[in-house]
Formats: C-alpha cells, structure tokens, sequence
C-alpha cells in the first residue's frame, strides 16, 4: 500500500495494463503449444502447383513467334516460367512450311509427371508423333438431322462407316427362286 500511495496513478494503470497484457499473451502462447504451432496462421497454406505446356509469346507486331514452355497454370501467359520445351514458328519459310523443334525427352517428362498441355501444344503434339489423335466428331447441319459422322483428325475429311462384306454363300434377292412367280 505503501508503495502504491508513492507512485503516480498513470503509472499503476500502466502497470495493471501491462500484467493483463501479460496474461494474455501467456495464455495465447500456451494455446498455441496446446494446438501445435503448424496450424497456426504463420505459415502459409502450401498449394498444389498444376503445372501446363502452354505457348508463350514473343516476336514483334504481325511476326508472331512462339516458345513452348512448361509453367504454372495461375502464371501469366508470358510471365515466369519452369522451362522452355521448345519453339513454334507459324510464319512460312523458304519451303513454305511452318517450323517447330521440341525437346522430346523433356516433354516426355513433363507429361508423365502429371503436366497438362493447353489446346494449340495438344496440337502440336500430335503433329510431332507424342499424343494420339484427339478423338474428333463432326456435327450435323445446324436445324438439321443430328448425325455425329468421325472425322480423320490428319485431313479433316469424314470417315465413312464400313459396310458390312456380303458373303458369296448367301443368295441375293433377285436370285431367289422361291420368291419368282410362274
């Protein structure tokens, strides 16, 4: 009491706000213990990263060039990237074909490890002899007749249905006498 009577007001405030602080924060650090400290909101939430081949854009204006690149799918388009798989030139050149070189094995990898490649890489893909042919179906007139006919995904021309083969033990209509009349 003594003491009290010799100290400042302010100060024995300060002090009884400094003990309650005190007590709170030991009892969050034993909570914490209790908890564990892992699940604590100081570490951050570890993402899966889903990794895609996708075309990243370079060249100038009208010259399109791109590189086929292995990167995070919530990445910009021409934004960091895990590796350059290759390249892709739309443009003709001077035998008027198109030009792409890729990194064989390491697309492999990228594939076998779960790695997802976007619409156009999926295409180039193809052409290159690495993915089977997508599974290709052509509709019908719209209006029309809802026919879905297969389509050769190398020409783009429709694939006709094969006909069964007619064996040569079996009579044909006109060749059968019990139907002719006398």
């Amino acid at each position: 009491d003594s003491v009290e009577k010799t100290l400042n007001p302010s100060l024995i405030l300060s002090i009884s706000n400094f003990e309650s602080k005190l007590k709170l924060s030991l009892s969050l650090f034993l909570s914490l213990e209790l908890v564990g400290f892992d699940h604590f909101a100081f570490r951050q939430r570890k993402r899966n990263m889903v990794v895609r081949l996708r075309l990243s854009r370079l060249g100038c204006k009208n010259r399109p060039f791109f590189r086929v690149m292995a990167a995070d799918s919530r990445s910009p388009r021409d934004g960091k990237h895990l590796e350059v798989l290759g390249y892709f030139n739309p443009l003709p050149g001077q035998d008027g074909g198109k030009r792409m070189g890729l990194k064989f094995d390491r697309i492999k990898y990228w594939l076998s490890v779960g790695a997802q490649p976007s619409d156009p890489v999926q295409r180039l893909l193809f052409r290159s002899g690495l993915l089977p042919p997508p599974p290709m179906v052509a509709m019908g007139r719209k209006g029309g007749a809802r026919e879905t006919r297969p389509v050769d995904p190398m020409t783009g021309r429709y694939l006709d249905a094969e006909k069964e083969p007619v064996s040569d033990n079996q009579p044909k209509e006109e060749d059968n006498p019990e139907e002719k009349s006398p």
